[in-house]
């Protein structure tokens, strides 16, 4: 078993590992080496690299046999620029100014003792630039990878069990609801003194996004934004599902 580092410029080698172990997941789609490259690297919205974290490596563990078995994505944080991002939550009093994130981790499944060998090398990696906290699957996701959430999925369970058994506890999570095919009847509001207003964006995929608003006279009553899967992932079976962040 071997472990190596891998500059951010060099992650591009991993996409094959990547479309391999992912393939079948629900909205994980084929990402070609520039995909996966830039999207690694990437903000979700804008083309520009991530400049809040740094001391960003890969670490790539192989098998006996010279393939790759799993990889590790860290980098350093500051406390105040992932709040910035995501907003204040109870778990974040705890945490000290810069924290070591695992941002992703993934190993072959059936391969627990490579896994177990890549997270503590992950770990020994954080633990050189002198933090003391580590948190895994925390934002900064992959453009590419499940709209860009970075949270680990439970699709992947021997991901999951692994981190537990190394003390890892779960402190937040997202419930993902999905309509995969359906029809769409003509809107009939209910009420007549409701107007409705759209917002249509061009996007990065062959579908616009949209922002959706309910008035009532001058009130907004009700809003949502539509996002089209095209803004994550390049590959033609992803253009046609939109994705809802947010509705109220």
């Amino acid at each position: 078993m071997k472990i190596s580092t891998l500059e951010i410029g060099q992650a591009s080698v991993l996409a094959d590992f990547y479309n391999e172990q992912f393939s079948g997941m629900p909205y994980c789609y084929p990402v070609t080496e520039d995909e996966f490259r830039t999207g690694v690297r990437w903000h979700e919205e804008e083309d520009r690299p991530y400049e809040d974290l740094s001391e960003e490596s890969i670490l790539v563990v192989e098998d006996d046999g010279g393939d790759v078995a799993g990889f590790a994505h860290v980098a350093i944080c500051r406390k105040g620029e992932e709040e910035d991002r995501i907003g204040l939550h109870p778990i974040e009093e705890l945490l000290e100014d810069r924290i070591g994130l695992i941002r992703f981790f993934h190993y072959r499944a059936g391969a627990r003792p490579a896994g177990q060998a890549l997270l503590e090398a992950a770990e020994a990696r954080l633990r050189d630039f002198g933090v003391g906290q580590i948190r895994a699957f925390s934002y900064f996701g992959y453009r590419f990878h499940r709209f860009c959430h970075a949270f680990q999925s439970d699709r992947m369970g021997h991901v999951g069990a692994l981190l537990c058994m190394n003390d890892y506890r779960i402190t937040r999570g997202i419930i993902l609801l999905e309509l995969p095919d359906f029809a769409v009847p003509d809107p009939v509001l209910p009420d007549p003194g409701v107007t409705t207003r759209f917002d249509v964006r061009p996007g990065r995929g062959s579908l616009p996004n949209m922002e959706f608003q309910l008035f009532r006279g001058d009130q907004c009553i009700g809003q949502g934004f539509a996002q089209s899967l095209g803004d994550f992932c390049r590959s033609p079976l992803a253009q046609d599902t939109f994705y809802i962040p947010w509705f109220s």
